[in-house]
């Protein structure tokens, strides 16, 4: 009982920061996943066009670097944004463990 009564006022401090982290994880995760689809079209067209201007002839070694790393940056980004909603998505089961268990 005393167990109990010591984290009570944690548990209620606790409460609206879980709720908050549940609101903030659901946008973000239509976010990330909204944005994840532009960013693979941007490097769907950045792999494209350097193909094409390889195919051409046009291309230069700047020009095929720098496309290889848009292409890099753009896939990744989605990735790094998933990685960020999944240590929320761990923080909140940690904080709705502590208050429900």
């Amino acid at each position: 009982m005393l167990r109990f009564m010591i984290k009570l006022p944690f548990r209620i401090i606790a409460a609206p920061v879980w709720l908050v982290l549940a609101a903030v994880n659901i946008v973000l995760v239509f976010l990330v996943g909204l944005s994840a689809g532009f960013c693979y079209l941007i490097a769907g067209i950045s792999v494209l066009t350097e193909v094409l201007s390889i195919g051409f002839g046009i291309s230069t070694d700047w020009t095929m670097k720098s496309a290889i790393i848009t292409t890099v940056v753009f896939v990744l980004l989605p990735h790094i944004g998933m990685g960020i909603v999944a240590v929320i998505e761990v923080v909140k089961c940690g904080l709705q463990e502590f208050i429900f268990g």
